[in-house]
């Protein structure tokens, strides 16, 4: 199998967003942070606010929808496909964008990252001084296994008609809690 450092599967180099959001604006622009990925990105509407010329110095990390992310300080590892939905938005420091233009890779990566050898790379590329931190730079030459095209498409396939199941059966907890 071939292994492709992640940094080179990208379109925009992968970084973190804003430094310092501040606190939350009427009428800003929406930012996700590390606990709306664990919670799920559910509605933009959840989503703190950060002032418009504030998020126009990090224009590099705003969303268009599709684009993987990762939570990168406190809460490591986290992962998440950003929903068309949320375009506009941007991120925080703790999160990093991982912009791949292909969707079938978007996917087969955030699997990976997701899954033990991928959570055992970042584990052992952690800077915990102060805080747990991922370095970018850990992630731009995160070594990813890739697949023939054939195999990445059935596990991911099936990978995903299990991640549809599990909302369908979220989805129906909630109505039942409800």
């Amino acid at each position: 199998m071939e292994y492709k450092p992640l940094g080179s599967m990208v379109n925009r180099k992968i970084g973190y967003g804003i430094v310092q959001p501040g606190q939350s604006v009427p009428n800003g622009i929406p930012v996700i942070k590390v606990n709306n990925i664990i919670s799920g990105l559910k509605s933009r509407f959840d989503l703190e606010t950060t002032a418009s010329d504030n998020e126009a110095k990090y224009s590099r990390t705003r969303l268009h929808g599709g684009e993987l992310i990762i939570s990168v300080v406190g809460t490591i590892g986290r992962t998440a496909i950003v929903p068309k939905t949320f375009a506009g938005c941007n991120l925080v420091r703790a999160t990093a964008l991982i912009d791949i233009d292909d969707e079938l890779l978007t996917k087969w990566v955030k699997y990976y990252l997701d899954s033990p050898y991928g959570q055992s790379y970042i584990e052992q590329n952690l800077n915990t001084t102060v805080q747990p931190t991922l370095n970018i730079k850990s992630l731009v030459d995160m070594p990813i296994p890739i697949p023939d095209e054939i195999t990445m498409k059935q596990i991911v396939s099936m990978l995903s008609s299990l991640d549809e199941k599990i909302q369908v059966n979220t989805a129906i907890n909630d109505n039942l809690a409800a």
